[in-house]
């Protein structure tokens, strides 16, 4: 008898802001360690919690639409416990309900079980979910944001190249030592 494999769908979300910037989501759909697929898409607003709801449930969808539930054991890892217990039935949801009950009715479909990951522990399928979940978000930062970044690191740059200045001329009596 043939010894079924263990399908694991990486999902990862990441957000900007709480609940008033953009976030993306990533999944990875894996054979062991082959990349079977991979994925990331994003929203303009919304929470930490949607995003990575979210990437579970484009990662089971993508293993339900190419049928390596059937014979396979599958297994959701994420470093989100809220997700994963979510889609295991542990909480029970009262925000974001229709995502939850997608989740949730994947999860059975499936019939996977879930694993916990230390996020950012050196996990290499988790740590791409994770830069595909942050190339999602970016897709929706506005450049302006980016602009304004590096405009106020240049100020403060400025600001303290100005207070060491001040604090020379009162220490030394005179401009540049």
């Amino acid at each position: 008898m043939i010894q079924p494999k263990t399908i694991s769908v990486y999902a990862d979300g990441s957000s900007v802001g709480n609940s008033t910037g953009p976030i993306g989501w990533g999944w990875l759909v894996t054979d062991w360690d082959t990349i079977i697929c991979a994925g990331s898409e994003g929203a303009p607003v919304g929470t930490n919690n949607i995003a990575e709801l979210q990437g579970a449930l484009h990662g089971l969808r993508a293993v339900v639409d190419r049928g390596l539930h059937i014979g396979n054991n599958v297994e959701i890892v994420s470093d989100s416990t809220y997700c994963l217990n979510l889609a295991s039935g542990l909480y029970q949801a009262n925000t974001h309900k229709d995502i939850v009950l997608a989740l949730q009715e994947l999860y059975r479909v499936t019939n996977a079980r879930t694993r916990w990951v230390r996020g950012h522990s050196g996990d290499i399928f988790n740590d791409r979910c994770d830069e595909l979940a942050k190339a999602g978000r970016d897709r929706y930062s506005p450049i302006e944001t980016k602009k304004k970044r590096r405009s106020r690191k240049r100020e403060e740059r400025r600001r303290k190249r100005a207070i060491v200045k001040a604090y020379k001329r009162r220490v030394y009596g005179h401009g540049n030592r």
